[in-house]
């Protein structure tokens, strides 16, 4: 079927009837023994100035065929930059898209925009994402204290980020100048900025004030009200989110092969958002 409603795991009571329990077993203890895969970091520049490094991993593969795994953090300008690389090393290649959480919404995001690349992929595969913030932030605050904790700490992290690179992130000046239209390409830029954060209009969080209030953050909704939309141009948080978003992208992808997997007890992603993944399975799309 194309709606595996019945699905549903369910965690043993050897975890306590939860997930999270298991998640936590496996990631304190699963990977103790577990080798450390060997590959080769590339490096390349974009048009907006920025540099964007990838891990290719090339294992031996029982078939003899060629086998790549490959890993890329960032935004869809940053997967596009590198995937037109990868074009140009192995033209004849066939790849699977596979995102978790931020990175499944970059994921459907890339492929709604990059038509033109989805022969190239063999299926996209998302995992664990929110789809709609907007839809999600109404539920999100009242569905557990597990959920506000993972918000506080999520956010304190990247704030501790923040502080080790201020001089960058909240200096007087755009670290790139796009509004230049010789150091901009208009297809990764939003507003005269870059649509992954690498150029920033500082001047717009400037001030001792603006600032005192990022570093109180306690949410990820708080974050991006006193920095990421200020220095990418948006005039609000929900303008942000909606632009962020892969909901409306997700019209186009009806015709491509895509897996969507989410979980019922996902203290990040709740269980009502999963009206919207539902909504679009049909021929093409999985849940």
């Amino acid at each position: 079927c194309l709606y595996f409603c019945e699905c549903r795991y369910r965690p043993p009571l050897l975890w306590g009837a939860s997930g999270h329990i298991q998640t936590a077993y496996n990631v304190l203890v699963g990977h103790v023994f577990v080798p450390s895969p060997v590959g080769d970091r590339q490096s390349l520049s974009t048009p907006d100035g920025s540099t964007v490094t990838y891990d290719l991993y090339q294992p031996q593969h029982p078939t003899a065929s060629s086998l790549f795994f490959l890993l890329c953090p960032g935004g869809t300008g940053d997967l596009a930059a590198v995937f037109e690389d990868l074009l140009s090393r192995h033209p004849s290649s066939q790849w699977v898209l596979v995102g978790f959480s931020l990175g499944a919404n970059i994921g459907v995001r890339f492929i709604g925009e990059r038509v033109h690349w989805r022969s190239h992929f063999l299926c996209a595969v998302s995992v664990c994402q929110g789809y709609d913030p907007n839809q999600a932030i109404g539920i999100f605050p009242s569905t557990s204290n597990l959920s506000k904790l993972y918000s506080h700490h999520i956010t304190s992290k990247q704030l501790s980020l923040m502080r080790r690179h201020r001089s960058q992130l909240l200096g007087e000046t755009p670290l790139v100048n796009l509004r230049n239209p010789a150091g901009r390409n208009s297809k990764i830029t939003h507003r005269g900025h870059d649509c992954n954060g690498f150029a920033l209009d500082v001047t717009k969080i400037a001030g001792p004030s603006n600032e005192a209030l990022l570093w109180r953050a306690k949410s990820i909704h708080e974050l991006d009200e006193y920095y990421t939309r200020r220095v990418l141009g948006f005039e609000s948080v929900r303008d942000l989110w909606q632009w962020m978003s892969c909901v409306e992208l997700m019209e186009t992808v009806t015709d491509f092969p895509l897996l969507l997997v989410n979980a019922c007890d996902d203290p990040i992603v709740p269980e009502e958002v999963h009206s919207i993944p539902i909504h679009y399975t049909g021929l093409f799309i999985i849940l």
